[in-house]
């Protein structure tokens, strides 16, 4: 499992996507993992320094759902889907 990744420049640590998830060795990520629909990320902060977190609202209050796996500190939120672009809206591609 991974111990830190970036999103947006930002390091964030803990970080993993829902698919390496479900392969992880950790069976509280893997079983958490298969709670989720593969458009979340998760944030297993069981053994971060103090200080260390990650934006709830990274995505806006409104545009992603966030979620904890029982009493860990294992967090994850699912990430909106890409919106086409206006050309693409525009021309129908």
């Amino acid at each position: 499992m991974r111990t830190a990744g970036l999103i947006s420049g930002e390091r964030t640590p803990g970080l993993i996507t829902q698919p390496e998830a479900l392969q992880s060795q950790d069976q509280a990520i893997r079983e958490f993992a298969q709670s989720l629909e593969p458009n979340y990320l998760i944030f297993d902060m069981r053994n971060v320094e103090p200080g260390m977190g990650f934006s709830w609202s990274r995505y806006g209050h409104k545009n992603s759902e966030s979620k904890r796996f029982g009493e860990e500190r294992i967090f994850a939120y699912s990430r909106p889907e890409a919106k086409r672009g206006f050309f693409a809206r525009l021309f129908g591609k």
